[in-house]
């Protein structure tokens, strides 16, 4: 040790005590509490909020990517399902106005809007409902009949999950 002060002496360095050092060095570092998990968990936080609050009128609406089976209830009863067949569809939830659109048809409201359950009908035969927590839907869709024939009803099945925009 005492060789390396003198070799620090002979080229001009100061020579500075343990204790001076490490004030030396705090003196460096910006004032506040030092960086820790939890800190990082905060800043991770209001980060996630504030990049929440800039994305704007895009979070009022959720899109689900939606496979699963139709039935025409018309062709096969319920609890056969020897009408059903492979389908794709999309939901599309709007939390601002409270409404569920299948594959961009006209808006079906919101009855319930429970922890894991939306639950969506209309004042006719529409409606059905979405798990949050596993994205499993069932609704049932009327559509009008054709030159004199009766409506029907669709029984939809399927297994949904949140997409972003292709663009």
């Amino acid at each position: 040790m005492r060789f390396l002060r003198k070799a620090a002496l002979s080229r001009g360095s100061p020579i500075l005590s343990t204790e001076e050092a490490f004030l030396a060095a705090k003196e460096k570092h910006p004032p506040g509490p030092p960086m820790t998990l939890g800190n990082m968990r905060s800043f991770g936080l209001a980060l996630m909020i504030g990049l929440t609050a800039c994305s704007g009128a895009s979070a009022a609406i959720l899109t689900l990517a939606c496979s699963g089976t139709i039935r025409d209830l018309n062709k096969f009863p319920y609890p056969s399902r020897a009408g059903d067949e492979p389908w794709t569809f999309s939901v599309e939830v709007n939390w601002d106005q409270k409404t569920v659109s299948i594959n961009g048809l006209e808006p079906i409201p919101i009855s319930e809007d429970e922890i894991s359950l939306i639950r969506f009908h209309s004042p006719g035969l529409d409606g059905g409902w979405i798990n949050r927590i596993t994205g499993v839907a069932d609704i049932n869709q009327s559509y009008p009949g054709i030159k004199g024939s009766p409506g029907g009803m669709l029984q939809i099945h399927g297994v949904c999950k949140p997409v972003g925009g292709l663009f």
